[in-house]
């Protein structure tokens, strides 16, 4: 990456804290190991069609009271009117589950076990995204299963326990070194002639391959050889090998939705449904995690449709949506957030994400179409720096949204302060002002024709992504107050923000520069890029890609470091937004185009069409 670049704030920490691990006896490991991977080209898979087409129509949704009833409230009355009922059935499996959890705790503690078999639990039940009923259980796992690690061989020359434990501590905040890897590295023999060729086998090739997305910036060398040797082995036995192989627990599906939604596309709750189908109907205590899931799952798209009926309801009730189109509508805002914040109890949360993200989009919109005078762009942005709509009086278009968007904004703000136990409106209002100012700063350079260059570029344009607004706009709406400490690690003004903003401006500008610059939207990262370093258009996509790639893996590190502090519902609800930015952007503008039948069906299974 050029020097140039990478001093526009892009910089990536190559610092690591000390890590310290308890100490075991030394055993050797057997696994596998590339040796000058990049000899080996990869293998392209087809675009994958992850999840089977179901044929059941939407669930069709009833029109809600005037308001929503608290959301645990909501939750239990959804689980109360389906068949069979699901609450008693809920609660049963709630406590077989907890108890065999508590068992597999025992035999841990008491050294009777490898963890293999309490780690393969805990990993299918937060695939399946029902972890929140087994919090104590899970961290008591995942604690004595740290006890066990020994840094240098991981747990008990065990391949499985040991690739699937880095991941699952890492992700719990334990300190657990990529070393362990690099160790592994040595064994994996020559990727032209090492097999995958047993279930067992590509089970751990999905592992290896999960692993090297939770890489810190220090270990970017090992954790890309470990991905490119793991996802050349999954390709290669998707395409070459032994179909009947892939039969087994129908790793084919694993297999397709690993390599096309790693942890920087993923959104956890997405993954529940293609979990469920894969493994559906399985034995023992596999099955009855299953079927909690299919529970949850069918409850919680109750809840998430009143949501959303609700939420359209307060739509056309603000006298903008009446001449001013909203493009994506409602239920494409709200799907932006319910998949990795869908619990009941973040109700007020996806309401605040939602509104937020639409008046974003609207005015957005009202601000890029050709035909709007720059004159009515600096009148609006006074009006909200000044936050006083007098300016907008005689700019139509603006003067329908600024009552409905100051009066929105200060609702929030005054239940936010609620929450939190200060006045927060003023924050909530800055990051608006914020956002408003860069979007007139690039309204000036599309009506001058101008590319800054990348530096000036990233200081206007990362505020107008968007996320800081939206991000404090909801997040001051969890149920738990956040401190001024952890607000300093993750919100406004923090590496963290900027990391989140970083990936969220290069992914929409990667999926969109070429459209928008035949609507006259020249600036962006690719043009700017190419600006500065005098290069084609492809060497400049490939910096960007680059970019955030490092970025990424930055934000693994900052998300790491804080744990300690943050509450998990905001630091979930934080970087989120980035892997959002980075799923709708991944084959074009997601949320703009209609025709993305991909996208459409996993917003539809997700939030309509029940799991049979």
């Amino acid at each position: 990456m050029p020097a140039a670049l990478v001093s526009a704030s892009l910089a990536v920490s190559s610092s690591n804290p000390r890590f310290s691990t308890p100490s075991s006896s030394s055993t050797k490991l057997r696994l596998f190991n590339p040796q000058d991977l990049h000899q080996f080209q990869p293998i392209r898979l087809p675009r994958l069609a992850i999840l089977p087409a179901i044929s059941t129509n939407h669930t069709a949704r009833s029109r809600p009271p005037s308001a929503l009833s608290p959301a645990e409230a909501a939750f239990m009355d959804a689980a109360n009117e389906r068949e069979g009922g699901d609450e008693g059935k809920l609660k049963e499996l709630i406590s077989v589950i907890s108890k065999e959890l508590a068992d597999l705790g025992d035999k841990l503690e008491n050294l009777s076990s490898s963890p293999l078999a309490a780690l393969r639990m805990v990993d299918v039940i937060e695939r399946l995204g029902i972890q929140r009923f087994f919090h104590e259980h899970i961290q008591r796992i995942i604690r004595l299963t740290y006890l066990q690690w020994h840094e240098q061989f991981g747990l008990k020359n065990d391949a499985d326990a040991t690739l699937l434990g880095f991941r699952l501590l890492r992700i719990h905040g334990y300190h657990v070194t990529a070393g362990i890897l690099d160790t592994l590295k040595g064994q994996f023999g020559d990727p032209s002639t090492f097999k995958v060729d047993t279930p067992a086998k590509i089970s751990s090739m999905i592992h290896l391959f999960k692993c090297s997305q939770v890489g810190f910036p220090s270990e970017s060398t090992i954790m890309e050889q470990v991905k490119e040797f793991a996802s050349f082995q999954l390709r290669k036995v998707f395409l070459e090998g032994d179909q009947s192989l892939l039969k087994t627990n129908n790793l084919d599906m694993e297999i397709k939705f690993a390599l096309e939604y790693p942890r920087r596309y993923l959104l956890p709750r997405l993954e529940s449904r293609i979990v469920i189908n894969q493994l559906w109907p399985s034995s023992g205590s596999l099955y009855k995690c299953l079927q909690l899931a299919k529970i949850d799952v069918g409850m919680l798209q109750k809840l998430h449709q009143q949501e959303i009926a609700s939420l359209e309801q307060w739509w056309t009730e603000q006298e903008c949506s009446k001449t001013i189109p909203f493009r994506g509508g409602i239920t494409k805002s709200h799907f932006f957030t319910c998949p990795a914040i869908y619990e009941p109890e973040f109700s007020a949360f996806r309401a605040a994400f939602t509104k937020s993200c639409s008046f974003v989009v609207i005015i957005d919109d009202e601000m890029d179409l050709l035909d709007c005078d720059p004159n009515d762009i600096l009148k609006f942005n006074d009006a909200v720096q000044r936050w006083d709509p007098s300016p907008c009086d005689d700019t139509p278009q603006f003067k329908a949204i600024v009552p409905s968007f100051f009066a929105t904004v200060e609702d929030m703000g005054a239940e936010a302060s609620k929450i939190q136990g200060r006045d927060v409106l003023p924050y909530i209002k800055k990051v608006w002002q914020e956002l408003i100012a860069g979007y007139t700063e690039n309204a000036k350079w599309r009506s001058a024709s101008c590319v800054p260059n990348m530096e000036e570029y990233l200081k206007a344009s990362l505020p107008s992504i968007s996320s800081t607004t939206i991000g404090l706009s909801s997040l001051m709406m969890m149920p738990e107050p956040i401190s001024d400490e952890a607000l300093r690690l993750i919100g406004p003004g923090s590496r963290f923000m900027h990391l989140i903003n970083l990936v969220s401006r290069l992914a929409n500008d990667l999926a969109t520069f070429e459209h928008e610059a035949a609507n006259g939207e020249i600036a962006s990262a690719v043009s700017c890029y190419q600006n500065d370093h005098g290069c084609t258009q492809e060497e400049a996509i490939a910096a960007v890609e680059g970019i955030i790639q490092s970025s990424c893996q930055e934000l693994e590190w900052e998300l790491f470091k804080s744990i300690a502090v943050v509450p998990e519902c905001y630091r979930r609800g934080i970087i989120n937004i980035a892997r959002t930015s980075c799923f709708v952007y991944k084959r074009g503008d997601s949320y703009s185009l209609a025709d993305d039948d991909e996208y459409s069906t996993l917003l539809k299974d997700y939030l309509f069409r029940p799991i049979q």
